[in-house]
């Protein structure tokens, strides 16, 4: 089964940095990383969502000297979800980013918006589709809410392969936490098991805490509104078809300072 993830939002832009960045041939590009904050209908509710984006080349180039692409500029979004991983005070640390290959500005007259806390605005009915494909790091796990609902938690690993900069041949994991409501998280934790294929479409959401020491956490989710089991042919077990994934090798969530977000 071939892994993979796509996602496309529409968003306000917020937290934009620029940087350099070396080409092969030795020269400079521009690169940026942004937030991009959004309101969309998830499964019959307004969700937030704060979606780490970061892009590189000519595209972002041209909306930079043009001064198109700025903070509170509504854009779409497409592309493929990475993990960045790096470590800090020798603590390993990680977060999910769409790594674009599409970025547009959006026609600001035909975007509702929405205010924050903050009194900024952002975009109020953002489209907000993720697709993914991979296997499961273990059963899901089902509990009740107060009212009575379902809610199933389940993790999903997509490998990557591609061609470093030596010529060797890279691969990377990503994992994405999926959460499914009601009678969809039922049929989830009677079906999946863990190591089960499968294709989850749904909505990015970021989910929000405060730790043991009082610091507000957040991380992303992918809110569930279809998935599907994927029916892999017999064939000698190997760890690209069926990866043998336990959760020690699931990497921290990040520790993000969110004093800025509008939560």
């Amino acid at each position: 089964m071939r892994k993979y993830s796509t996602s496309t939002i529409v968003g306000t832009v917020s937290n934009l940095f620029k940087r350099s960045v070396p080409t092969k041939d030795g020269g400079q590009t521009q690169a940026i990383d942004m937030t991009v904050a959004l309101h969309s209908l998830v499964n019959g509710r307004s969700v937030p969502a704060y979606i780490q984006v970061t892009a590189i080349g000519k595209q972002v180039e041209f909306l930079l000297e043009n001064d198109r692409l700025k903070e509170d500029v509504n854009v779409l979004v497409g592309g493929e979800l990475k993990q960045e991983r790096w470590v800090k005070d020798d603590r390993k640390m990680s977060r999910l980013v769409i790594k674009a290959s599409r970025l547009e500005i959006v026609d600001a007259t035909l975007a509702r918006t929405t205010p924050d806390s903050k009194d900024r605005t952002h975009v109020a009915q953002g489209l907000n589709c993720t697709t993914i494909a991979g296997n499961l790091t273990a059963a899901p796990e089902m509990r009740k809410t107060p009212s009575g609902d379902s809610v199933a938690n389940f993790t999903v690993a997509l490998n990557h392969k591609y061609t470093g900069g030596d010529g060797k041949e890279v691969e990377e994991t990503t994992f994405m936490e999926v959460v499914a409501w009601r009678s969809l998280a039922e049929d989830a934790f009677k079906s999946l098991k863990k190591g089960s294929a499968v294709t989850v479409n749904g909505a990015l959401v970021t989910a929000g805490w405060t730790d043991k020491d009082g610091n507000k956490r957040q991380s992303l989710q992918l809110e569930a509104m279809h998935i599907f089991g994927i029916e892999v042919p017999d064939a000698p077990v190997t760890q690209e078809a069926q990866p043998d994934i336990t959760e020690a090798d699931l990497p921290p969530v990040e520790a993000v300072d969110t004093e800025d977000l509008p939560f």
